[in-house]
Parts: C-alpha cells; structure tokens; sequence
C-alpha cells in the first residue's frame, strides 16, 4: 500500500463517520418534522366525548348509575373484587392509540385486586345508550359503588395519560381518602362517537 492509499483509508473513515452522522440528524430533523406536522394537522380535530350531551343529559336521571350497573350484570362478578370495564366498537382508531393506557390499566386491576373485562358495546346493545363515544371505560368497586365512567383521557392522542381515571382509581384504593365517583362528560380528544340507531 502506498502513501497516497493510506491517506485515502484515513480520510474515507473520517468521511464515513461524518456521513452516518449527517444521515442521523437528517432522520432525527425528519422525525421531528412529521411528528409536528401531524399534532399541527390534527390540532383542530379534537372531538367531544359526549358530542350529543346523550350522557350528560341522563346525569339528570336520578337511578343513572343503577341503571348503568344493571346493565353490566351479564358479566360474572367475583364479590371480592372491583371490576374495570374496557369499552369499544372495534372500529375507532383511538381505541388502538389507547392501547398502552389499557395495557397500564390492566397491570393496574391485577396489582389491586380489580377483574378487568373488554367489552365491545356492539355486542350489548343496552350499553350504547349510556356510551356516548369510545374507547371509554368504566370501573366500579367490590361492593359495585361507580368509581369512574368516561374518557380513558384528554387529548389528540388518546395514548396520553391525561384523564382522571388514573388518579381516581389511586384515590379509591387509598386508605381513608375521599371517595366519590365520577361521570366525565366534558372531554375532548380522540373518540369515536356511538351510534344508537
């Protein structure tokens, strides 16, 4: 090998060092750019969980929460234990981007002695008429006290842990603390509304 090769080597490992880092930070730039791209896009597409005020309206109904209760009868229940409902259609692509919070949910239930059960409301048509949009999900406790009904959270990205059924279902289990369940009506993020017809 020659001078003029051996300067070639050094100088081709230099350029190859540089070039992989330039493809990093053009994947990191464009990354970036897309991810802001969409979140920009979809900032406007929010939608309400109860666009209708279906839910919100039979919050009025004095026997809402027993009539919500009976409804989930159908499913066995172990007495010593609280259950959490996972409400869907199948059809919705928020459900899929609630995946993680549902997974968390579930590591959840098992920790504390809650039975966990996904439930797709075209299966059980009695549901529809409380579910205004999914996913959604309801959870109640072992003596069958309403802990929490609504949005698994806020936001674009319903992936996003920013509802309040991690909190409430913290505070339920909570020695001594305040217990009073929770009907969310008035959320806004990625839900697919139900159709009742």
């Amino acid at each position: 090998m020659t001078q003029s090769d051996s300067e070639y080597v050094n100088v081709s490992t230099q350029d190859l060092a540089f070039y992989k880092r330039f493809q990093q930070a053009l994947l990191i730039i464009w990354f970036v750019g897309c991810s802001a791209l969409i979140l920009i896009m979809n900032a406007g597409k929010a939608k309400e969980f109860d666009p209708e005020q279906r839910l919100a309206i039979k919050l009025m109904e004095l026997d809402l929460e027993a009539k919500l209760l009976s409804t989930l009868n159908t499913f066995k229940n172990n007495s010593s234990r609280g259950r959490i409902f996972h409400l869907y259609q199948n059809q919705c692509i928020c459900e899929r981007l609630a995946k993680s919070h549902v997974k968390t949910l579930d590591s959840w239930a098992s920790d504390n002695r809650f039975e966990s059960h996904s439930v797709n409301i075209n299966q059980y048509p009695q549901l529809k008429a409380f579910v205004p949009s999914t996913p959604a999900i309801l959870a109640i406790d072992a003596n069958n006290q309403l802990i929490y009904f609504g949005p698994y959270s806020r936001g674009i990205g319903c992936f996003n842990r920013s509802g309040e059924i991690d909190q409430q279902l913290a505070n339920w289990v909570t020695p001594n603390s305040q217990r009073a369940g929770i009907i969310e009506t008035d959320a806004k993020g990625c839900y697919c509304a139900v159709d009742i017809t």
